[in-house]
């Protein structure tokens, strides 16, 4: 995986610089500031952001992640912080982050973080081609844009992982398990989560049918 930092703190900026290289992912860069992260990304490819949230500049981690998020809706975040009241994490959750390291971070557990977004990311680009059509909808698979002819539909992280295993099998029954191991990584208590994402997916996509298959799962159809 390719993954940035943004961490004003030198010493856990390295920190987490030598241990996510030791497991064999690539810190493509490290910066202390959002406005730094963007224009890097204009020209470059990333993963996944370690982002600290009380960062140098005018915006803080997560007012950055939120702007990479409708830019580059395919990238995935950590937090990395010290802070832990409940509104700072409730802000947090909105960007549907993969992981929340409290600072002093330790090794195992930013192994453990780095086991789960590997697996994340496996299930976000195995489509053959990069450009796939169903209906008057229009998939790019390579960046993660759905557009309604021209307009683009404004998905959440979430929801691209669930229509994107659901087009991977379009016309074919894709079992629960299957999609909320794809989207969260556990299927423990995430039954509701998955019928409350498949409804807002269904509002926003009319012209397409998300069948309910009892007892089995899912299919994605065109109507007729």
């Amino acid at each position: 995986m390719k993954v940035a930092i943004v961490e004003d703190e030198g010493i856990m900026a390295l920190f987490l610089k030598k241990t996510i290289s030791s497991f064999d992912h690539e810190v493509v860069a490290i910066y202390s500031n959002g406005a730094e992260l963007l224009k890097y990304m204009q020209s470059a490819e990333v993963d996944v952001i370690f982002m600290d949230i009380n960062i140098k500049g005018i915006r803080n981690g997560i007012e950055v992640a939120k702007e990479v998020q409708k830019l580059y809706p395919l990238v995935s975040f950590v937090f990395v912080s010290a802070y832990l009241d409940n509104e700072t994490i409730t802000q947090a959750c909105e960007v549907e982050p993969l992981g929340y390291l409290t600072k002093p971070v330790q090794p195992k557990q930013l192994e453990t973080i780095l086991i789960l977004v590997s697996k994340h990311r496996e299930n976000f680009l195995t489509l053959e081609n990069e450009i796939l059509k169903i209906g008057a909808y229009t998939y790019n698979a390579k960046i993660g844009t759905l557009h309604h002819r021209e307009e683009l539909i404004s998905l959440s992280t979430q929801e691209h992982l669930c229509f994107h295993v659901l087009l991977r099998h379009k016309d074919t029954q894709v079992r629960s398990k299957l999609l909320i191991e794809s989207i969260w990584g556990s299927e423990e208590n995430r039954s509701a989560s998955l019928r409350e994402l498949l409804t807002r997916l269904r509002k926003k996509l009319p012209e397409l049918t998300i069948k309910n298959i009892p007892n089995i799962g899912y299919s994605l159809e065109e109507k007729e």
